[in-house]
């Protein structure tokens, strides 16, 4: 919309908007920035790993089964197989 009427606005207008769009895209990028850094020091901080329910306390867990695990390297065999012939 800006790009369409930009030759009906006049030079003061248009300054305007320049600074507008730019405080705002300085701000969100000041807002993320401020919220990874909370996010690492919440990491780092030991508040966190004091409770049991904590997201940092539990390890992930991948199911062991080493039937699955060979039938899929027989699958990807089976399949070089077929598109080498």
């Amino acid at each position: 919309m800006i790009k369409e009427n930009k030759k009906l606005m006049s030079k003061a207008v248009l300054k305007r908007l320049e600074f507008v769009e730019k405080n705002q895209r300085e701000k969100s990028e000041h807002s993320v920035a401020d919220q990874l850094e909370k996010f690492r020091s919440k990491i780092k901080s030991k508040e966190g790993k004091s409770d049991k329910q904590s997201w940092m306390n539990n390890k992930l867990q991948f199911p062991i089964d080493s039937t699955n695990a060979f039938k899929v390297f027989e699958d990807k065999a089976k399949v070089t197989d077929d598109i080498q012939e």
